[in-house]
């Protein structure tokens, strides 16, 4: 039976989702995927937090994840993903940059006084045999997110777990 690459989530210990990544099985073409998967560039995750609240860009990002959002009280955490799906580091943080450089002047207060402001870059760890080599932002857009306070990290998940080898250790 030949699968489809389907987008998933897990949770993080930090109470966040983990980035979206594509669940193992056969693509159409029936080339196993799993463990001999090459490396992958997932999203980029704009993590937002502050001491103070986060409410004017949680009413212009409504779309924005609350990790550890307690009901009644401020929002004080924030994770923005690109509205679209992007193939490449560049063209998610070109949208995440214009959702920052469009904001309301009460919304950008707001992010000026955020104590965090980083754009989390998400790779898919994998066993093939290349290097991931197409994460890669132009001086522009580096000088756009220094520009706004922000930094950039990289965030590396270990490989999933191939689905046969997973089945013969049960």
């Amino acid at each position: 039976m030949g699968g489809h690459l389907v987008d998933m989530t897990r949770d993080r210990k930090d109470g966040g989702a983990r980035k979206g990544h594509r669940a193992r099985g056969r693509r159409a073409d029936t080339t196993p995927v799993g463990l001999f998967e090459q490396a992958t560039f997932l999203t980029i995750d704009l993590d937002v937090r502050s001491s103070w609240s986060l409410a004017p860009l949680a009413t212009v990002w409504p779309w924005a994840q609350q990790p550890q959002r307690v009901v009644g009280r401020s929002i004080h955490w924030l994770i923005l993903r690109p509205r679209r799906i992007v193939k490449t580091a560049e063209a998610a943080a070109r949208l995440l940059l214009a959702e920052i450089e469009t904001l309301s002047p009460i919304a950008r207060r707001c992010w000026d006084k955020a104590s965090k402001r980083t754009f989390d870059i998400g790779v898919q760890a994998g066993m093939g045999h290349r290097p991931l080599e197409e994460v890669r932002l132009t001086p522009e857009t580096l000088s756009r997110i220094a520009s706004i306070g922000a930094r950039l990290q990289v965030t590396v998940y270990p490989p999933l777990p191939d689905e046969a080898a997973q089945r013969e250790n049960r």
